[in-house]
């Protein structure tokens, strides 16, 4: 916990400060007592926050506000602590982050494990992948492949795509223990940061949460 107070208290101050500071207050709210008008404006945050998944999902291909990380992770704390399933009837579209299914090993030269990006789909569902800035030689279906996320903690996603200090502070308070948590390819999140060359800041938040990651890199 030190790690997260030395590391986050000034951006948290912030964030406690502009939700005290904010003029979100509905009409008739006015004359509730200041704790029933909070839950008020918490109760509209958590209805209009995308879910978790979703907010992260949208960074491989945008830029992802700070803000909404944070109404995403207020609305559902748990959602920290839940590894990502690939949802029934998911389709991969460009620009998706996508691994091989489980159970296949290896095809046109993606192993289990390895994460591609979508470059392209045909019309006939044809999709054609490019990983570490190369493509691939060959096609896929969308029934070859999983989600990129799939089994991942909400932390290791938020490492893989290079999010900065402030927005890997918001999923790393949620559920802390996760940056001591390997996936099923043995990667902690510190791992996965180092692989897509995030910023010394953020590498340095997920050593100092947990330090034992970097004799297994």
């Amino acid at each position: 916990q030190d790690v997260l107070r030395r590391h986050g208290n000034d951006f948290y101050v912030q964030e406690v400060v502009e939700l005290m500071d904010s003029d979100d207050t509905d009409a008739g709210e006015e004359d509730l007592p200041r704790d029933e008008r909070t839950s008020a404006r918490k109760a509209r945050r958590a209805e209009a926050a995308r879910r978790l998944w979703e907010v992260l999902e949208s960074a491989t291909t945008t830029a992802l506000s700070s803000a909404e990380l944070s109404a995403a992770v207020e609305a559902d704390p748990g959602a920290a602590a839940r590894p990502f399933a690939t949802p029934a009837g998911w389709k991969p579209v460009k620009g998706a982050l996508v691994r091989l299914r489980p159970g296949l090993g290896e095809k046109n030269g993606l192993r289990a494990g390895e994460l591609a990006t979508v470059t392209r789909v045909d019309s006939d569902g044809d999709l054609y992948l490019k990983r570490d800035g190369k493509d691939l030689q060959g096609y896929f279906k969308p029934a070859d492949l999983a989600h990129g996320f799939d089994g991942w903690l909400p932390l290791h996603a938020a490492a893989y795509l290079a999010l900065g200090k402030q927005a890997l502070l918001l999923v790393l308070e949620a559920h802390s223990a996760a940056a001591a948590t390997a996936d099923a390819g043995g990667q902690y999140p510190l791992h996965l940061a180092a692989s897509v060359g995030a910023d010394k800041e953020a590498l340095s938040l997920m050593l100092e949460a947990h330090t034992d990651a970097a004799a297994t890199a």
